[in-house]
């Protein structure tokens, strides 16, 4: 088992998870945030025969307490590119997240590409997501782009960003 989400806000992404197709993909998560809950959902995976993995914040399962860990087991389908990301509180929009890659063995048109590699795309705001909410719920006539009409402070690309705006 695998230990990848480990955030504080100083890591803006977590590791790219690989395996291959119907691999059993086992992932440890331990939760060492001071006060939230948490959990994993894996966006795009099939979770056949396992809907208690899913990672649905009190849909599927309870949160993961700060302090306390949960195994996760699944079988690595489709083939594709996809994400992994926390389910609660906004904790995805702060770097809970990551690229999950399941590999095809029978993909035919492997031979054919020159290289590979992953691209997550996020943004990244002074504050925390949450933080960022209430700024937007304590005005609501805001219009979308950002709480408070802020934009965002860095897009990052695989985690990693100049920051902009004269800020640094």
């Amino acid at each position: 088992m695998r230990l990848f989400i480990e955030y504080d806000r100083a890591g803006a992404q977590g590791p790219t998870l690989r395996g291959r197709a119907n691999d059993v993909v086992r992932v440890l998560v331990q939760n060492r945030m001071a006060t939230d809950a948490t959990t994993v959902h894996f966006h795009g995976v099939h979770q056949l025969g396992t809907p208690f993995f899913d990672g649905a914040f009190w849909l599927t399962q309870a949160g993961i307490p700060p302090g306390g860990q949960m195994a996760y087991q699944f079988r690595a389908w489709p083939p594709g590119t996809h994400w992994y990301h926390a389910h609660a509180s906004g904790q995805f929009g702060d770097g809970a997240h990551g690229v999950l890659v399941v590999e095809d063995p029978a993909d035919p048109y492997a031979a054919h590409a020159d290289a590979e590699d992953e691209l997550l795309v996020a943004d990244l705001y002074e504050q925390t997501v949450v933080e960022e909410y209430a700024k937007f719920s304590a005005f609501p006539q805001v219009e979308a782009g950002g709480a408070g009409g802020e934009a965002f402070y860095a897009a990052l690309v695989n985690g990693r960003a100049s920051v902009w705006r004269g800020r640094g």
